[in-house]
């Protein structure tokens, strides 16, 4: 009220008396003196914290520049200004964790700092750290099981594969047998018998597959007849195995 009044110029009538009149100047006086520390500390208060945050900021970008992830880690990096308790947390969510020797190294140059020495820098990546490794480990072992799981169907379609090639084989054989079967009764009509099979022989150093023609001819065809007719058969029967492994075997 007496400031208000000063300003605006109203006689004092109030405080005819001057002591009353010091008393209330000086006490005017503190509070006014007061507020302005109040508000020069205040201020000083916000140069320093936005000289720690700029410091900060500063060392963060310049300690994190060499690591692949070092943008995201400055800028996602949380500065707390509280005088002498002031903290610095960098949080590595879902990056690459930061290794003991660069943490180690942050903290010694953070000490050095003369704007930082007071701050502590926190590093949030313990159980993160231990969770990147586990889903590493994970990733690998998924990794081996599906080579080996891979290798296994691989394997089993291959065995797939011979498996029908055999009886590809053994079905194409058999058609074939059944058409020799057929062709040799009109190529040879003096047959009253005729077999055809394969016979696996072996001295027991290496093993021969040999197809085996027997047949029986007609009392009616001579002995010179029946060389010439299995020498026609064998001829007949290598071309349809393109094999030279032919025996005749004639039955009397």
């Amino acid at each position: 009220t007496y400031i208000v009044l000063k300003v605006l110029g109203f006689p004092l009538k109030v405080y005819a008396n001057s002591k009353r009149r010091k008393f209330v100047n000086r006490a005017v006086t503190l509070i006014a003196a007061s507020f302005a520390v109040v508000a020069v500390l205040e201020f000083i208060e916000v140069m320093d914290e936005s000289k720690f945050k700029r410091e900060a900021r500063s060392f963060l970008d310049s300690e994190l520049a060499g690591l692949p992830n070092g943008d995201y880690l400055s800028n996602s990096a949380i500065i707390d200004y509280n005088g002498g308790e002031s903290q610095i947390t960098i949080n590595t969510f879902g990056q690459k964790p930061i290794s003991k020797e660069i943490m180690d190294l942050m903290e010694k140059k953070i000490k050095n700092n003369d704007e930082l020495k007071s701050a502590k820098i926190l590093f949030i990546q313990q159980e993160l750290e231990d969770s990147y490794t586990l889903n590493n480990t994970f990733l690998k072992e998924l990794r081996s099981r599906d080579s080996i799981d891979i290798a296994l169907k691989k394997n089993e379609i291959e065995n797939l594969n011979k498996e029908i090639n055999k009886l590809r084989t053994i079905s194409e054989e058999k058609l074939l047998f059944r058409s020799i079967i057929n062709e040799a009764k009109l190529i040879y009509p003096d047959l009253n018998s005729f077999e055809i099979y394969e016979s696996i022989r072996t001295d027991f150093q290496k093993i021969d597959t040999v197809v085996v023609v027997s047949v029986l001819w007609s009392e009616m065809v001579d002995d010179n007849t029946k060389l010439q007719l299995n020498q026609s058969i064998k001829n007949w029967i290598g071309l349809k195995f393109k094999s030279k492994n032919i025996e005749i075997d004639e039955k009397n």
